[in-house]
């Protein structure tokens, strides 16, 4: 099995095919398995399948269990909605919700491969071509030749992977723009975050 990409996806879906019996190969362009960003929030779908894979006392130990999760108006901090989670996520969904740094996940699923011995890791091996033919696919990454039965592909935006499908695409602008900032708790108003 060959897996384009060693992000978050990519290093789940190893895990979860070498926890099948599978052999898989993982091809990262960066140098090392690394990950920028913010914070990620894991829904009890997806705290289920990493808790599957052996992952709930790293989880815990670098995760935050919230109690819930508010939107609230930019301007005036008026609430808008909000959802509880913590022990009433558990009792709906059967898991928990948890927020994680994207680097200190992507840090337990390089653990967790570092563990299984069906899996090889290949960093700075950038998919540079696929081809598939009968019930294979063949990869060039980093000027080596390798085939397996399966290909998935997790390398991101400028996916090799879907270029080689259904050829070269353009990102589009949807017109939506996101804006992220970490503001420090202290410097909230006071009674903001809860519980206080």
């Amino acid at each position: 099995m060959l897996i384009a990409g060693g992000g978050i996806g990519g290093l789940t879906a190893a895990l979860c095919l070498a926890s099948r019996g599978h052999h898989v190969s993982v091809f990262e362009q960066a140098a090392a398995f690394g990950e920028v960003g913010a914070g990620l929030q894991l829904s009890p779908n997806c705290t289920r399948v990493l808790h599957s894979l052996g992952l709930e006392e790293a989880l815990r130990a670098n995760a935050f269990l919230p109690e819930a999760t508010q939107f609230r108006d930019w301007r005036s901090g008026k609430v808008i909605a909000e959802a509880p989670l913590g022990a009433a996520a558990v009792d709906r969904y059967g898991m928990p919700y948890y927020h994680i740094l994207r680097g200190d996940l992507l840090r337990v699923l390089v653990d967790a491969v570092g563990r299984m011995p069906d899996i090889s890791l290949h960093a700075g091996a950038r998919v540079e071509q696929i081809s598939q033919g009968g019930e294979r696919a063949t990869i060039v990454a980093d000027g080596i030749e390798r085939r397996g039965d399966l290909l998935a592909g997790a390398d991101g935006i400028h996916s090799a992977t879907r270029t080689a499908l259904w050829g070269p695409e353009q990102p589009r602008f949807t017109g939506n723009v996101a804006w992220r900032a970490l503001v420090p708790s202290a410097r909230l108003p006071t009674g903001l975050v809860r519980p206080m």
